[in-house]
């Protein structure tokens, strides 16, 4: 949404924070795959249908670690962001295989 919302010219008033986005433990492993292969999609879909901003152009918001930045520089963090936590699957399902049940 940030993304998008940069894409547009809106910054939100509302801060970004890490808190706002920690998972709670309330869904489901199937619930889960499907938001997120949703939101993959949505991602996809407005991506093509919205003009893109040149890099270091137009609004920033404030990320909560990394400061203000333009709708380029969240683009780029959302895979990198996304390979960390691939990183980290990689590593628990290497361990819960290697775990004698």
């Amino acid at each position: 949404m940030v993304v998008s919302s940069l894409r547009k010219g809106i910054v939100s008033e509302r801060p970004a924070r890490t808190q706002d986005v920690k998972p709670l433990g309330e869904k489901s492993p199937a619930d889960i795959r499907t938001e997120f292969a949703k939101l993959l999609s949505d991602t996809a879909t407005g991506e093509a249908s919205e003009n893109p901003i040149p890099p270091g152009e137009g609004p920033r918001y404030a990320h909560p670690w990394f400061g203000p930045i333009d709708a380029y520089q969240w683009h780029c963090l959302l895979g990198m962001h996304q390979g960390i936590h691939r990183k980290q699957m990689e590593a628990i399902t290497k361990v819960l295989k290697a775990t004698p049940r």
